[in-house]
């Protein structure tokens, strides 16, 4: 919502305090989203809220356009323009309609960890982005419906792999269907078809039944 709030209303009135034409860093976003973020787990924690670890964090990590495909992006100061004018970046122009941007978020609280990202598309979805969306969807859904009790980490990310198999999507995949968290970002046991040890139990796991595309972006 902090994304979407300053990259719709809550945006223009950022861009109204800038020069007419300029556009904005994905930096400069992120940090105002990071601090609005930040501000609000104090306003509703008070001092109950010890994060014992990485305080809020809100970002793209680079991945914006074209540069979403790439997993685990980092931060590239890629220019996000709102209009006709777009700016040019250090990875070429930048024309944000259109485009897919995957937002990280993230606090810890007491030292354990969360994490969430979304896929969003800017004014307009092409059928391509909507079609590749859908399987990222459908991938989770098979992946929340293996996970059960006794059921071993592997077989949740063969199920999911079977899907982009029968689907034609393996060419995309660039990465297995999860992990656990805690204390840490990325726990074991992951959910990868090559680990053939450990049965699902009570825990916290984190679903990235994602794929990726060059010059598509970024499903997540």
């Amino acid at each position: 919502m902090l994304f979407a709030r300053l990259l719709g209303a809550g945006r223009s009135t950022f861009l109204a305090q800038k020069p007419f034409g300029l556009c904005l860093s994905e930096m400069e976003i992120a940090n105002r989203a990071t601090m609005e973020a930040t501000l609000t787990m104090i306003e509703t924690l008070g001092r109950d809220y010890k994060p014992h670890g990485t305080p809020v964090i809100a970002t793209f990590r680079g991945q914006v356009g074209p540069e979403s495909a790439f997993p685990h992006a980092v931060t590239q100061n890629i220019i996000l323009s709102k209009g006709s004018a777009p700016l040019l970046s250090a990875y070429g122009q930048i024309n944000d309609s259109g485009d897919t941007l995957v937002t990280g978020a993230g606090a810890s609280v007491f030292g354990y960890v969360s994490e969430l990202e979304r896929t969003m598309f800017v004014e307009t979805v092409s059928k391509e982005q909507e079609k590749f969306f859908r399987h990222m969807y459908e991938a989770q859904q098979i992946a929340f419906s293996a996970i059960k009790p006794g059921v071993p980490f592997s077989a949740v990310d063969e199920a999911v792999q079977n899907y982009f198999a029968e689907e034609g999507l393996t060419e995309y995949v660039r990465h297995h269907t999860g992990h656990s968290i805690g204390l840490l970002g990325h726990e074991a046991p992951f959910f990868d078809r090559h680990r053939r040890t450990g049965a699902l139990c009570a825990g916290a796991w984190r679903i990235q039944a994602f794929r990726y595309g060059i010059g598509h972006g970024k499903g997540h």
